[in-house]
């Protein structure tokens, strides 16, 4: 069992431990963000009300706590059940165990709110560290929320060329940087919407530059989106399309969905995804009239601001087709676009032929070969969808 914990969201937060009980127990540590343990917990078959401080927390420990005092405002707490034997008898004791631990903000003490535990028995999720746009999404978060240390003065350091400072709203654009940094060293980029309109490359058959690499897609893949949307609801009138205005990718990609949309009399608008609030304003006045899906395209935003546009879909019920599919593993309902593994190790090719001589300038950009279409049952059952058997049978990947 395990959970986490962010004292600068909640304040003090407690942990309440049952002891333990014939044929089962508890051991188990509480960990700071940087998976430094802090306390030992379930020794020897205690129990207890163990209370996790933020780090500038000056206030008394009320009486019956026991007080943890990390350095960080995220904490992991992981819990093992020890059980006498393997018989039915005493796996039920554990399991018992595990529903009496509580967690909760001791300003909430006098009536803690509702718990909802996860069994993720048999359940296959991916543990590992996500190597694109997101990665540095999460560290800069990590970077403005967290306690600096001393140690972390030399890689912030690093950090800024990427734009990611301390104090400072994080908005990815690592290829200008490096373009203005170098003109000599060969760079191979990748998830790229659009290289020759952000001026990364001259062309994408003959780069002219010491850069190259691979783009998410071409603009007419856009068209298939909304092509896309009205196969999974056909019922659709109109089509709301969250863009980045700022970028020439989102303006091109808007483009093509505009240039589609009289052929399948579809009426189109834009929403721009420049803040959270404008995204939760925009939503909500387009699902105020029936008939409607979304659009997400390529960019940095969309990724941003991931969680709340699927939270969103899903609260005003709007059919919604994503550019990747990494946007349907967290609760999306339809994407079409690039394969991300694909991406990287096209770069790690590239890379591997610039080390033996290669010149980027000579290297054309190139876009998939192929494109992935992933469908999440799950969600158009949560919408009142029925996916169309034929689309079905296209699918990539099915997500049940």
């Amino acid at each position: 069992m395990y959970f986490f914990i962010n004292t600068r969201q909640d304040g003090p937060v407690v942990v309440k431990l049952p002891p333990a009980v014939p044929g089962a127990s508890f051991y188990g540590t509480i960990e700071d963000a940087w998976y430094v343990p802090l306390t030992d917990i379930g020794f020897e078959g205690k129990g207890g009300k163990y209370l996790v401080l933020p780090p500038d927390y000056k206030g008394e420990v009320p009486d019956g706590y026991i007080a943890v005092r990390p350095a960080t405002y995220n904490t992991m707490t992981l819990l093992r059940s020890i059980l006498a034997s393997l018989s039915e008898k005493d796996v039920k004791a554990g399991n018992g165990l595990v529903q009496q631990v509580k967690v909760y903000p001791l300003s909430k003490a006098a009536n803690p709110p509702a718990q909802r535990l996860l069994d993720m028995t048999d359940v296959m999720f991916n543990g590992l560290i996500k190597y694109d746009e997101t990665f540095f999404i999460s560290l800069a978060r990590v970077l403005n929320e967290e306690t600096l240390q001393p140690r972390d003065l030399q890689m912030m350091g690093m950090l800024l060329p990427l734009g990611i400072e301390r104090g400072k709203e994080f908005k990815p654009a690592a290829m200008p940087p490096l373009l203005q940094a170098t003109r000599a060293i060969p760079i191979v980029f990748n998830n790229v919407a659009d290289p020759v309109g952000a001026g990364f490359v001259d062309t994408l058959s003959r780069p002219g530059s010491n850069a190259t690499g691979f783009i998410q897609s071409e603009y007419t893949l856009s068209g298939k989106w909304l092509e896309l949307l009205r196969e999974i609801t056909p019922g659709v009138k109109r089509a709301a399309v969250l863009r980045d205005a700022t970028i020439s990718a989102g303006v091109g990609q808007f483009a093509v969905i505009q240039s589609v949309a009289p052929t399948l009399g579809i009426e189109t608008s834009a929403i721009n995804l420049s803040d959270a609030g404008e995204i939760e304003h925009g939503v909500t006045r387009f699902a105020k009239a029936p008939d409607g899906g979304l659009i997400v395209t390529a960019s940095v935003l969309s990724v941003i601001h991931r969680e709340r546009i699927i939270e969103l879909a899903a609260r005003h019920k709007l059919p919604t087709v994503y550019y990747r599919r990494y946007f349907v593993d967290r609760g999306g309902l339809v994407s079409y676009g690039y394969n991300n593994a694909d991406q990287f190790r096209g770069a790690a090719g590239y890379v591997d032929r610039i080390l033996k001589g290669g010149r980027p300038a000579d290297l054309p950009v190139q876009a998939p070969n192929k494109y992935e279409l992933v469908v999440n049952l799950k969600t158009a059952k949560a919408l009142g969808l029925t996916v169309p058997p034929a689309l079905l049978a296209r699918a990539d990947a099915v997500i049940e």
